[in-house]
């Protein structure tokens, strides 16, 4: 199952200069590329979507845009997660399993990609920093159109889970 995730996070992009011609080693200075700032909008920023318009997507992709918590949530007392303690202890015995996070819509199966903001130990934090804020879970072409339009026009990053990419995150 394709899921696309809405990240709240930012995006950096850097742009290389390319000489005109391959034979010239050391080509002449030129001036700066100017690049407009643009950053992608993020929950609290002033163009972040409201609430009526994330019920729009909702209505758009069938009902199919979720909020769901971070996979290990349930381990930690600030959690949202109401299943708490049997949570945790679902979360803990299958935490090292591949198939525990291709299930979750916000896992990623390298918690690297997700900076660990949420792992099942009860010793540290548990941030949904890493984890996208909501996530459409697509079941026809039409909520991937939907998902893709509403990313692009309120200026939000969007990721593609599947299972497909290798270890690289490509």
């Amino acid at each position: 199952m394709w899921q696309l995730f809405l990240f709240n996070s930012l995006v950096a992009l850097f742009l290389a200069a390319v000489p005109a011609s391959s034979d010239q080693l050391f080509p002449p200075p030129s001036p700066p590329v100017q690049i407009p700032a643009r950053c992608k909008n993020i929950p609290g920023s002033a163009n972040w979507p409201s609430d009526a318009e994330w019920a729009k997507l909702k209505t758009a992709v069938g009902g199919r845009l979720l909020k769901p918590p971070a996979p290990a949530a349930g381990c930690h007392r600030n959690s949202v997660d109401s299943a708490g303690a049997a949570s945790c202890a679902l979360v803990t015995s299958e935490w090292h399993t591949a198939q525990f996070h291709v299930d979750h819509p916000t896992s990623t199966l390298w918690q690297n990609w997700n900076n660990y903001s949420c792992s099942p130990d009860t010793r540290s934090q548990c941030s949904t920093a890493g984890y996208p804020v909501y996530v459409v879970a697509v079941k026809q072409t039409s909520d991937i159109k939907a998902a893709v339009n509403f990313a692009r026009e309120k200026n939000i990053r969007l990721n593609i889970k599947e299972t497909g990419h290798d270890f690289l995150g490509r």
